[in-house]
């Protein structure tokens, strides 16, 4: 885990996975709505032994849930504004990382997570590839996406 500043007024945390290589392009991933849990942590280090330099910002400031029911308490507590921050300065710490090559980042999301990464990509020139997995009614993001998106949703994957 690395800590990282946003502002004068607050930090942020996420796990960083770099490749054995020592360079790689990057790779935000934004987590479901169970919070930075190991499943992400490990999913980073996937990305790492295959060559990505890997980062996952901690959207729920150390809180993760076990049920259901956890997660829906937790997911209640995000501060949407806040989450967006957070992205955006993770974006900006994984861009800055010398390990990392290439103009543009790719942003892999599970769940809530594909919707900030589908969103953020709507708006931002830095994120040249998303993937989306599961759990999520996207609506017209998928359309508003600025650069490629794989969206894996059960049996009905979409390009677009």
């Amino acid at each position: 885990m690395i800590t990282h500043q946003i502002d004068t007024r607050c930090t942020a945390s996420g796990y960083l996975a770099l490749p054995a290589s020592g360079a790689g392009p990057g790779v935000l991933l934004l987590h479901a709505w169970w919070g930075l849990t190991d499943i992400f942590k490990n999913t980073c280090e996937r990305l790492a032994a295959t060559g990505f330099v890997a980062y996952a910002p901690d959207l729920y400031h150390g809180q993760t849930a076990a049920t259901i029911k956890e997660a829906e308490q937790v997911r209640g507590t995000l501060n949407f504004d806040r989450a967006i921050q957070d992205i955006a300065a993770a974006i900006a710490l994984l861009r800055s990382q010398p390990q990392v090559r290439g103009n543009s980042i790719g942003a892999i999301g599970f769940s809530m997570g594909a919707a900030f990464a589908l969103g953020m990509s709507t708006n931002r020139q830095d994120i040249g590839a998303v993937v989306a997995f599961y759990g999520l009614e996207l609506g017209h993001l998928l359309y508003l996406s600025l650069y490629p998106a794989l969206v894996l949703r059960g049996e009905s994957p979409r390009l677009l």
